[in-house]
């Protein structure tokens, strides 16, 4: 099956957002992540792209999610990487289709 560059896009970002979490601390809100992923080189990612990307990170047990109410209204996502994320940011274990895999395992 051929991977669009859209596809391509998320996959490379989901894999930056977890390389982020896990060498800061290991978790972070998503507004720092968005302004990472634009730093980094996703110039056309949006806040909705950080948000859906940790979604689909939570479903495939990379990542963990709690959110919190801000004080003007609408919520915060933090995110913590899992054992599993961490091994996934380096190219361990299977691969995982919709991440990208890194090319020289760590």
């Amino acid at each position: 099956m051929s991977t669009t560059f859209k596809e391509h896009i998320a996959k490379s970002r989901r894999l930056a957002v977890l390389r982020l979490l896990r060498d800061n601390g290991n978790s972070a809100n998503e507004s720092v992540l968005h302004s990472a992923c634009l730093a980094l080189g996703f110039p056309t990612t949006s806040r909705d792209d950080v948000r859906s990307d940790l979604e689909w990170l939570k479903e495939h047990r990379l990542v963990t999610i709690d959110n919190f109410n801000k004080p003007a209204g609408g919520i915060i996502m933090i995110s913590t990487i899992t054992a599993a994320g961490i091994d996934a940011s380096r190219g361990r274990g299977d691969p995982i289709e919709g991440l990208a895999r890194s090319e020289y395992p760590e």
